[in-house]
């Protein structure tokens, strides 16, 4: 099989609609999934990196998504890759490696949330490295509304509150045009995303999902929710937050906030993810259990001077926010 490995243009489209529906039927993964994806920014489409035949039939893909990132007071311009998909005929005649390794070459400054154990395997070998892993969390809050969770509509988000107030702080529910703007980092020895107004826009008041965030008053920090279907069960899910982690106060204010809402909309349960030690401690401190095999976060560049950090889960704050797996749900 003659094959090209080259980005996607305009007349793939279509090909790469199928793909996905095919490939991923139980998940999300349709026009709608591709289409926002590529509503991110101007060239979104060709970021993404295909493998085709001699008829211009997809074989593989690996979609890419531009982000940034700050660590040690630096901003970073990077890329994130995901849905990386090989079809049964280039499983078949070994082309899985070959397009690994022209992805490596195509964007050598990648960061990426989950891999299966062989995939991992692989990427380690082509000197890939491990620097954290995304844990999931799910709880009960409220025991109550439990049953009401197998039939719940999850059409709920215009219905929650303007105001949050536990303990001494206050979230605001909060308009697109109110959202903030952190072009700078929240905390300053992590390795953290960017959420400018751009990213937080996209993400977080699209077509594709609803989601309510609210915001701390007098402050840049917010965390987002939206409710999903998982497990049969309707679920809030915490999807991102965001505050200095080291203040304590805050980030168990913000669970609490979400607990509390979650309680407000009858929701039972509970799901989020965490990449910092600090936090999944705060989360098992508030009832939520770790659940399912943690995600690892990779990159291609070194880690000798940075090895305890990661050991200790102190390197890099990712959300649920930062895995293209919570668009599809």
């Amino acid at each position: 099989m003659n094959v090209t490995t080259r980005r996607a243009l305009k007349e793939d489209l279509e090909k790469i609609y199928r793909f996905n529906e095919k490939y991923y039927s139980r998940l999300n993964h349709g026009k709608e999934y591709v289409d926002f994806w590529c509503s991110k920014e101007e060239n979104a489409l060709e970021r993404i990196l295909l493998m085709v035949d001699e008829n211009n039939d997809i074989i593989a893909q690996n979609f890419f998504s531009s982000m940034s990132y700050f660590y040690a007071g630096n901003k970073i311009e990077t890329v994130w890759g995901f849905d990386l998909l090989v079809n049964e005929e280039g499983r078949k005649q070994n082309l899985g490696v070959q397009f690994m390794l022209r992805q490596r070459d195509a964007e050598k400054n990648m960061l990426s949330v989950g891999a299966n154990d062989i995939a991992l395997s692989m990427l380690l070998n082509m000197h890939y490295k491990k620097i954290g892993e995304l844990k999931t969390y799910i709880g009960i809050g409220n025991p109550l509304w439990l049953f009401q969770t197998l039939f719940k509509s999850n059409d709920i988000i215009e219905k929650c509150p303007l105001q949050i107030k536990v303990d001494s702080f206050t979230f605001t529910k909060t308009k697109v045009e109110d959202i903030p703007d952190l072009n700078e980092p929240l905390n300053f020895n992590l390795l953290e995303p960017g959420r400018d107004k751009d990213f937080i826009r996209w993400r977080f008041f699209n077509k594709f999902h609803k989601y309510a965030f609210y915001r701390l008053e007098g402050t840049q920090f917010f965390f987002v929710v939206r409710p999903i279907k998982k497990y049969h069960f309707s679920i809030m899910e915490l999807v991102d937050y965001r505050c200095n982690v080291n203040d304590k106060t805050i980030l168990f204010a913000i669970i609490k906030a979400f607990k509390y809402l979650a309680n407000k909309m009858h929701y039972a349960l509970l799901y989020t993810g965490s990449s910092l030690k600090i936090v999944d401690e705060a989360l098992e401190y508030n009832g939520l259990k770790k659940i399912r095999k943690n995600r690892p976060i990779i990159w291609l560049k070194k880690t000798d001077d940075i090895k305890d950090e990661i050991i200790e889960r102190n390197f890099i704050y990712l959300t649920l926010a930062d895995s293209d797996g919570e668009i599809a749900l």
